[in-house]
């Protein structure tokens, strides 16, 4: 049988999910160890330094969690402007962070980060 004549079958809808899925891993591979700030779906929004991403699936160093926040509308105006951190509940600091359902991801700048890492860590009551 020659090439020609071989049949290729695979359905259209799992081509583009294979294609989509390359395209975003290689899409955010230039923001690992980047400073970022994340929304996972399902863990909440933290500040990291990316340490890897795989599709949804994330990891990143020395975390915060920003459990509540006032002072921004929403992640983009954290990552743009941060947030009022009296009001605010941020939680310890942790090595590593990891998360399964990646939603959306901004780099901050080094004011930003400083400022989230620097913050008074929320101790609920």
């Amino acid at each position: 049988m020659s090439i020609k004549d071989m049949k290729i079958e695979v359905s259209l809808s799992e081509l583009v999910e294979v294609l989509a899925q390359k395209k975003e891993e290689d899409l955010l591979a230039y923001l690992v160890g980047e400073k970022v700030l994340i929304r996972d779906n399902r863990a909440g929004v933290f500040v990291t330094t990316l340490d890897a991403v795989n599709g949804k699936q994330w990891s990143g160093l020395e975390s915060r969690k920003i459990h509540y926040w006032e002072g921004a509308g929403a992640v983009e105006g954290i990552a743009e402007t941060g947030i009022d951190f009296h009001n605010s509940r941020i939680t310890v600091q942790t090595e590593q962070s990891n998360g399964q359902d990646l939603v959306q991801i901004c780099v901050v700048s080094d004011d930003i980060y400083d400022q989230i890492m620097g913050a008074p860590v929320w101790n609920p009551k």
